[in-house]
């Protein structure tokens, strides 16, 4: 199993220990299903990478093309609105397709906010290791904007103390959909029917909504 090297996703703490909303969220599906995983972290670009070699048999990634490519889908994990920030005072129009044209807009590196983001090239997409480094860009000045899950951006400020009354949010995407997904190249297909009844029961059992609920 690998886990983005991504807040809240995946991150190691101080001690050195594995953490975050996937780490949870494997462990918990481990038990379900009575088999170890052993979970490795991975910068967001190495996990499609290595899924789609093999190197690692899960991953949960959000749907796009790329992925598709790597993985079988095994099962829905969670959903996500994209965000656009700015800051609170700004008068800018947060919008693709030409509302931030010639703008800079801070964006976690590898990660995909949909096919409107990809395509835009109007705006300078500035790749950032984590969120909370984009923020701390917007609030110097050093972009005008940031696009981020809700789940990142909430979880970061909780993180950073940070109230959302700084900021102003507009919708870039609705819906981005987290799944999990078997790489192609593994031969651990045997497991997807038992981890799909897994995922299904934390859905039920209120898991899910537990490890991704928003701060």
């Amino acid at each position: 199993m690998a886990s983005a090297d991504v807040w809240p996703w995946g991150y190691r703490t101080e001690s050195g220990e594995l953490a975050g909303t996937l780490v949870t969220f494997y462990d918990r599906l481990s038990v379900l299903i009575g088999k170890t995983f052993h979970n490795v972290l991975r910068p967001h670009r190495r996990v499609i990478r290595e899924l789609e070699s093999g190197r690692v048999d899960l991953a949960v990634l959000y749907e796009s093309p790329t992925t598709e490519q790597a993985g079988i889908l095994v099962a829905p994990v969670i959903q996500v609105r994209v965000l656009l920030a700015g800051l609170a005072d700004s008068q800018l129009s947060l919008s693709l397709g030409g509302g931030l044209a010639g703008r800079t807009v801070a964006y976690i590196r590898g990660t995909y906010y949909g096919e409107a983001f990809e395509r835009d090239d109007s705006i300078r997409k500035v790749a950032v290791k984590d969120l909370r480094q984009a923020v701390e860009m917007l609030l110097r000045g050093r972009v005008d904007a940031l696009v981020a899950s809700d789940q990142s951006f909430f979880s970061t400020l909780h993180e950073m103390g940070l109230g959302a009354e700084r900021f102003r949010l507009s919708v870039a995407l609705q819906q981005q959909d987290g799944a999990l997904y078997l790489s192609r190249a593994s031969s651990r297909d045997d497991l997807v029917p038992e981890l799909r009844r897994a995922v299904e029961t934390m859905r039920r059992n209120g898991d899910l909504a537990e490890i991704f609920h928003l701060p």
